[in-house]
Formats: structure tokens, sequence, C-alpha cells
């Protein structure tokens, strides 16, 4: 049984363009392979002229293993996101608590990781940005990078190993609410 769904039913259905165009996105990152590296294009920085965005809050989501690795390609994990961020700052922090997916060490029937990062604000586009450690066992940081366009409540985006630019994916956050 899963304890975080991977797309919740309340989620509005996408127009059918931008949900080609998001599966398009999905099967193409998926689709990396292992001796290849990410690499993503650069988010706004913090401090370069781009507002912060107010994203506090707990949030369902998952991220899908791309062909890095062979046996868990396509396969999806559900988690819950909670996020904290001071009002006017772009930093945030929180935890993610994810179904056991087959590795590491569970604790309450889930793996548990601390999330750092930044929120900004492009115009209408906010982009996301964290790290995300493991708590209870050694395991490669994870970067996650997604975008929320406007008028949207779904971020996508892609995560990767930090430290290699491999072992990759893609990922997305629904029901958003920016202030």
């Amino acid at each position: 049984m899963k304890l975080f769904p991977a797309l919740p039913r309340t989620v509005p259905l996408l127009s059918a363009r931008r949900l080609i165009l998001l599966t398009a996105a999905a099967v193409g990152l998926a689709s990396c392979s292992t001796s290849e590296k990410l690499q993503p294009t650069p988010l706004p920085s913090p401090g370069t002229g781009f507002a912060a965005a107010q994203i506090s809050g707990q949030y369902v989501g998952s991220f899908t293993f791309g062909s890095a690795f062979p046996e868990r390609a396509g396969e999806t994990v559900g988690f819950l996101l909670t996020l904290q961020q001071a009002p006017g700052s772009s930093e945030i922090s929180g935890v993610i608590q994810e179904d056991k997916a087959g590795f590491g060490r569970a604790r309450r029937g889930c793996l548990w990781a601390d999330v750092h990062g930044t929120c900004v604000r492009e115009g209408d586009v906010i982009h996301l940005r964290f790290t995300k450690k493991y708590r209870h066992f050694k395991h490669p940081v994870e970067n996650y990078l997604g975008s929320l366009p406007a008028g949207s409540s779904l971020l996508t985006g892609i995560w990767y190993d930090a430290e290699t630019s491999t072992g990759s994916g893609v990922f997305q956050v629904t029901g958003l609410r920016v202030n």
C-alpha cells in the first residue's frame, strides 16, 4: 500500500497540449543514460533581481527513476513534502516523508529526508531548487530543480545525484499554493 499516491484525483485535468509537453519532457529525462552528465538549465539565484515567492505548506509529490537505474527505470515513488519559509526570504527548508522504495532504512514505515534550497519568482514563473539528504542511512545528496508556470498548481522538474550529475529522473509536486 502506497502512503502517498503519485497523483491525487483532486488534481485538475491539464490541457491536452500541456499534458503532451509534460509527458514528452518526462520521457526524455527518464531516458537519459547513466554515462551522460545532466546539464540542467540554471535556475535564477536569489539576489539577482528575482523576488522571493512564499510556498510554505504541505504538498503531495512523486519522483520517477530514470534509465540510470535499469531495474527501477520508470518506477514512481510518492512523497509528502513539508516546506517552511520565512516571510520575504527565498530560503526554504523542510522534510520529505516518502514511500519505502526498496532502498534505505525506513522509520515509522517511511524514508525521511531533509531539504534545503531556494524559491524565487521570475515574472509569472516560480523556480524551486533544493537538495535532499536522507536522514537514517548514507546515500548521495540529490538535487531537485523545478518550475511552476503561471496559473498552475503542478510543479515539475528534474532530480539528479549531486556528486556525479547522473542517477536522474523527473519529479512533480501537486497542489502548490504560492503567496
